[in-house]
């Protein structure tokens, strides 16, 4: 079975992608994996040192979790591709400020979760929000709550997430007792909290950092890698969980769907690779009625043999990836075409 390419927006444009997509259809349960459309954005949205770009709720957000600096900011990406907003804060008596992780509402406002830092080596955590200008709004001092992670929900709360250190005369202790995962009202206020620290730091300080966070509707979705494990936090909080990917694989990306449906993109871990395991790349679909992960099946030309497109969001019905940044290409799930045939891959 043929894997259909749909809505080309110029002449050529296709053959410019450094991928293309192909489907088992017994592993997918019928679907078929499309090429929907093409999105080139603003330059400026690989201006950033060590940027990592995700979609969420009708943005593209660029963001450097590694640069110190003052003001420091992020930047925001319209549908269309055109630079939306260029957040950006600052502290006095902070000599640099870090940006961890930003998150898009749906009313078209933004936050950030970071720390600032003073010359003397002290430090404060804090989550800000921004209105769609990037104009602050206010912001929250976290205390020893290093949110890693953040994401809005529908009804405009933001979920974080992070370790808690408690750092007194040069020394920092894990806090056994503190949350680990937060949800703060559209005001700020701490609404709700849960995973002690005690069960996060089984996994290591940097679990959150390595874990990716997205939501549909009111409910949270957190893939957690260093447990290899994929959790739902409902609208009253319960939780829901299923088995990751085997623990030799690393989620580097995730889009869910509106109907709840939850694809990743993994690549063999580090460790795996050293002890003997080969590269490995590629897409999986979690059916949650046994738990299994489904492969979806990527095939690349020999040139992008050490690269994939890391699934980068979603948005409804479809997925977002980079194809040549700063172009990203829109994946969508439509009925297969049934005609008996064998898997072919469209180049």
């Amino acid at each position: 079975m043929t894997v259909l390419f749909r809505k080309a927006t110029a002449p050529g444009l296709l053959r410019c992608l450094p991928f293309f997509i192909v489907f088992s259809q017994a592993a997918l349960g019928g679907q078929v994996v499309t090429l929907d459309e093409v999105t080139t954005f603003d330059a400026r949205s690989e201006s950033l040192a060590y940027a990592k770009s995700y979609w969420q709720n009708g943005s593209l957000l660029v963001v450097d979790p590694i640069s110190l600096s003052s003001p420091a900011g992020f930047l925001a990406f319209r549908k269309d591709g055109a630079l939306a907003a260029e957040p950006r804060i600052s502290f006095d008596g902070a000599q640099t400020v870090r940006l961890r992780h930003a998150a898009a509402a749906n009313d078209g406002g933004f936050a950030a979760a970071g720390s600032a830092h003073r010359a003397d080596g002290g430090y404060a955590n804090f989550i800000a929000w921004f209105d769609s200008r990037g104009e602050i709004s206010h912001v929250v001092d976290t205390g020893h709550f290093s949110a890693a992670r953040i994401t809005f929900i529908a009804d405009g709360r933001l979920w974080a997430f992070g370790p808690v250190l408690h750092k007194d005369i040069g020394v920092r202790d894990r806090r056994l007792s503190d949350d680990t995962l937060r949800q703060y009202a559209i005001d700020g206020r701490l609404v709700r909290s849960m995973w002690p620290g005690e069960d996060y730091w089984r996994l290591g300080r940097h679990a959150a950092a390595k874990s990716h966070i997205t939501a549909v509707g009111d409910t949270l979705g957190v893939y957690i890698n260093d447990a290899a494990e994929w959790v739902e936090v409902g609208p009253n909080g319960n939780v829901t969980r299923w088995a990751g990917v085997p623990s030799s694989l690393e989620v580097m990306g995730l889009g869910a769907l509106n109907d709840g449906s939850v694809y990743v993109s993994y690549r063999t871990t580090p460790r795996a690779l050293t002890q003997g395991a080969s590269q490995t790349w590629g897409y999986s679909k979690l059916d949650k009625a046994d738990g299994r992960w489904i492969p979806v099946v990527v095939d690349f030309p020999e040139s992008f043999a050490d690269s994939y497109p890391v699934i980068a969001g979603s948005d409804g019905d479809r997925l977002l990836a980079p194809s040549a940044r700063p172009t990203y290409a829109w994946l969508s799930l439509a009925e297969p075409v049934m005609t008996g045939e064998s898997t072919d891959v469209v180049k």
